[in-house]
């Protein structure tokens, strides 16, 4: 009995952890941040993963292209559809926007921009769409990098 407790009590926890390397769509991304009770450790948590995800496709080949014709496909950002039908910077950053009900000015990264929506393309996530518009894949390469730096000072102990 008391196992099934347990496993009952990690199985949310575990079910929130995307497959390593695995983008995952906005809307799948949010039910498991809610399924686990959310929670800033969590959002910073999948944010990071999806970082690593999108890294991924960056680096390989086909990923890139699949990328790019995502983003020619959209033209504007807000036309984009969620992933893997389309790409749109802040399913990268879903979890975080779902912890403070989109209202920027609590989100860890929203404070850092001034309160500014993420979805602003000169924001830390905005600000991908322009260079994966342009197909500067080296300059995405280095802004995800920029973000992990980020998500490392906003997860550190003496925050």
């Amino acid at each position: 009995m008391l196992l099934r407790v347990i496993r009952r009590v990690l199985a949310p926890a575990q079910a929130t952890a995307p497959a390593a390397g695995r983008l995952v769509p906005a809307t799948e991304l949010v039910a498991r941040f809610r399924a686990a009770r959310g929670g800033p450790t969590l959002a910073l948590s999948l944010t990071r993963a999806q970082v690593e995800a999108a890294r991924a496709l960056v680096h390989d080949e086909h990923g890139w292209q699949r990328l790019q014709d995502l983003v020619a496909r959209a033209g504007d950002p807000w036309n984009a559809d969620d992933w893997p039908d389309g790409f749109d910077p802040l399913l990268l950053c879903a979890a975080l926007c779902d912890d403070v009900a989109f209202e920027c000015v609590r989100c860890p990264v929203g404070q850092r921009q001034d309160g500014r929506s993420c979805a602003h393309p000169q924001s830390l996530f905005g600000s991908l769409l322009p260079l994966l518009m342009r197909g500067e894949r080296a300059a995405v390469a280095d802004h995800l990098r920029a973000i992990d730096d980020l998500l490392d000072v906003l997860t550190s102990p003496r925050r």
